[in-house]
């Protein structure tokens, strides 16, 4: 179990800027969100930097990921060791070196970390509500989005996530863990479709 909250606090994860004087906090939010409703499938590929205060550089890390509306979330790491996180509501499977390993999430801090993405991708604002304090802020050229977790449980594992958006998606996520840990995830090659899932995708979360 140690190791799959280990590679959660990987997976999911610049507070500057300038606000909209015309827009209030919950439009904007519901703005950015709104405009992922219609998005059925997300893919795309990532960069994963994690810093911890006892090392002196970042563990990098890359791979893909697979996003499908009211299914969840494929999150394949390629590099620099291979392994695949499949993230549906209140469980999570981790398949590592032909071994595979299934987690009830609910009721745990990880069911929040579980659902940040899909939520997201899914602009599901209530869902997010239901474990983020959510506060929103437009940029030029762009948006970002500040979650503070509610509950104790899930604080005992992140205390803060800041998401930067442009042009209807999302650029980057930032993760701050209560211990001085932190993860940067840089999202490229995304690519976001309103066309319903094929049977490939379907069949990746069997």
């Amino acid at each position: 179990m140690k190791k799959i909250i280990q590679l959660l606090s990987f997976t999911i994860i610049i507070t500057s800027g300038y606000v909209s004087p015309l827009l209030a906090d919950s439009e904007i939010t519901r703005n950015i969100l709104n405009a992922f409703q219609s998005i059925q499938v997300v893919q795309g590929e990532f960069e994963q930097h994690r810093k911890m205060p006892v090392f002196a550089n970042a563990f990098v890390s890359a791979g893909k990921f697979l996003s499908v509306r009211n299914h969840g979330l494929i999150w394949e790491t390629v590099t620099p060791a291979p392994s695949t996180l499949i993230m549906t509501p209140g469980k999570v499977t981790q398949k590592t070196r032909g071994r595979e390993q299934t987690f009830q999430a609910s009721g745990t801090g990880y069911d929040g970390l579980g659902v940040l993405l899909p939520a997201l991708l899914d602009g599901d604002l209530p869902l997010l509500q239901s474990y983020f304090s959510v506060n929103a802020q437009q940029q030029p050229g762009g948006w970002q989005l500040t979650l503070i977790p509610l509950s104790t449980e899930l604080q005992s594992v992140v205390s803060e996530v800041n998401i930067l958006g442009s042009h209807g998606q999302p650029d980057e996520i930032t993760m701050a863990g209560p211990n001085g840990d932190q993860t940067r995830i840089i999202f490229t090659a995304l690519s976001l479709s309103q066309e319903a899932p094929d049977a490939a995708s379907l069949a990746a979360f069997q």
